[in-house]
């Protein structure tokens, strides 16, 4: 008997015990420790419904015309001479919907590929959307969607680094600036290459401030990844190339007093260099091709005082 009645008091010893108001006073806790990220995550997501509703009440704008045929055309028929003044990367990734829409296609003539490439951009894309009337709004919907991604991912950027300067307290404000700036929401829903370009560069200055942080080779790795991502999110970014430049040349130069050897400084831009280069080449596929007649057209149309000296440049650059 006494054997059963110590049996049955370890059984009930072991029964886990809810009491709620232990339960809530935990729960409370929690949300007053992440009370910061709570509130910037309500932000971006009433922020990321507001841009949805929109995206399938509001028309297609100019660059999307031709940004939406171009990105698909570069996923599936690696054709890069479509829409060829902006790079590649952010036109693929709103396409990536299209892979499974399976919209019409047709290949560019060769009375398009002889023309400039704003001939062939402008006509191509006109019998894409011929093509695909049925499935316009799917299309236009879909490749939306993709850029709202980045959008948020801009915003969650925002708050990490906001917060890991001055703390959670601005880590939200800086969230709410963005999550009601007029520019942002205008440009966060389309397929462009705006907000994108804004959020491949503040990235690259986060992963920079953190390299430098602690020079390892991991570090490094991330660094020459985000730098060549950045690159083909837009020709402009190219201003990150002279950064890099200067800070490494300082950072051999003081080598001594940051306690670091100009070897490993050395090795660190070599990496950085050639994920570059191998990140720029993938995107293209590792195409070189050379230029186009209507290439050359365009060039000698816009400089025709300077064409010998642009050519030669293009083609050495190559």
């Amino acid at each position: 008997m006494d054997q059963s009645l110590k049996q049955e008091a370890a059984t009930e010893t072991a029964r886990p015990v809810f009491e709620p108001r232990r339960t809530i006073a935990s729960v409370l806790r929690w949300e007053r420790k992440h009370g910061a990220e709570l509130l910037s995550a309500a932000l971006l997501i009433v922020m990321g419904l507001q841009l949805l509703a929109v995206i399938s009440r509001k028309g297609i704008t100019n660059d999307e015309i031709v940004h939406i045929p171009a990105g698909y055309y570069h996923l599936v028929a690696g054709e890069f001479q479509l829409n060829n003044e902006h790079p590649p990367l952010i036109k693929m990734w709103a396409a990536l919907p299209l892979l499974f829409v399976q919209p019409n296609e047709s290949p560019p003539t060769v009375e398009e590929r002889q023309g400039i490439f704003s001939t062939l951009t402008w006509s191509f894309e006109d019998r894409f959307w011929q093509s695909n009337r049925q499935e316009f709004e799917t299309i236009l919907f879909s490749t939306r969607v993709m850029m709202i991604v980045l959008t948020l991912a801009l915003g969650i950027l925002i708050f990490a680094f906001a917060r890991s300067l001055a703390g959670a307290r601005a880590g939200v404000l800086a969230v709410a600036l963005y999550s009601l700036e007029p520019t942002v929401l205008a440009h966060g829903r389309i397929v462009h290459t705006d907000l994108p370009a804004a959020l491949a560069f503040l990235l690259f200055f986060v992963v920079l401030r953190n390299y430098f942080q602690a020079r390892t080779l991991p570090r490094a790795l991330v660094l020459g990844i985000t730098s060549g991502l950045a690159l083909i999110t837009k020709f402009s970014m190219v201003v990150l190339l002279p950064v890099l430049a200067c800070l490494a040349l300082a950072a051999l130069a003081f080598a001594p007093r940051l306690n670091e050897s100009r070897k490993k400084i050395l090795t660190h831009t070599a990496i950085v260099v050639c994920l570059v280069f191998l990140i720029i080449n993938s995107a293209y596929r590792f195409q070189s091709p050379p230029l186009v007649p209507g290439d050359v057209q365009w060039v000698q149309t816009r400089s025709p005082e300077t064409f010998d000296q642009w050519l030669t440049f293009f083609r050495a650059g190559s």
